[in-house]
Order: structure tokens, then sequence, then C-alpha cells
């Protein structure tokens, strides 16, 4: 078996969308977390397996993880809720710094953290 390079970057992803186009608006916060964002790959069984014992998954799923991916996911998805009654966080911004790869697997992260 061969094994595939795969280039990778360090790259900078805003997690809430800029449509003013302002980068240097003063009242804006930014929360930039830096740190992993990888793919987690979910099997799962229908009772834990014994030393050495062969089981058969029942499901597969592929989701993005990382500590940095997580936490600026989570951070997005509370950026906007009701029980956050100061103004601050309507000014929040939200990126992500990490490095990733330029194949489908480093894309396809990149594009769920972005939708997030």
């Amino acid at each position: 078996p061969s094994l595939r390079h795969c280039s990778s970057s360090i790259t900078l992803i805003n997690m809430v969308d800029d449509d003013d186009g302002d980068d240097n608006n003063v009242d804006e916060k930014v929360v930039l977390l830096v740190g992993s964002c990888g793919l987690d790959r979910l099997l799962s069984v229908t009772t834990f397996p014994n030393a050495d014992a062969k089981v058969r998954t029942t499901a597969y799923n592929e989701v993005g993880g990382g500590n940095a991916a997580n936490t600026a996911h989570a951070m997005a998805l509370l950026k906007d809720a009701s029980f956050l009654s100061s103004n601050t966080s309507q000014n929040l911004k939200i990126k992500v710094l990490t490095k990733l790869g330029d194949d489908y697997v480093g894309k396809q992260l990149a594009q769920e953290l972005e939708e997030a």
C-alpha cells in the first residue's frame, strides 16, 4: 500500500458571516480560537466488546471535531441566544486558527465551520 501525501496549511476560518465588509469596527469583539480541528469517526456497537473480541458496528458517522472547532461551534450557536442580555454578543466575531489539509476532508471541515 502507498501513502498519499496531503499538504496542509494554517487556515483562518470566520465562523460568523461578515456582511458589512468593515474589518476595522472598533466596537466589534473578536474571539480567536487556536487549536485542533479534525475528523471524528464514530462507530456504534450494540454492546461493549470483551478484550480481543470481534464485533460488527451498527452505525458509522463522520463529524467534525477538535478542541478549537468544537468550542467555536458552540460559541457560534450561543452567540445570538436570547438569554444573553448584553448587546456585546451582537458585535462578536468568532474565528478559528487551525491547520487543515488541502484534501477533501480538510475542505469538508472548513465548510462545516463556515456554515456553523
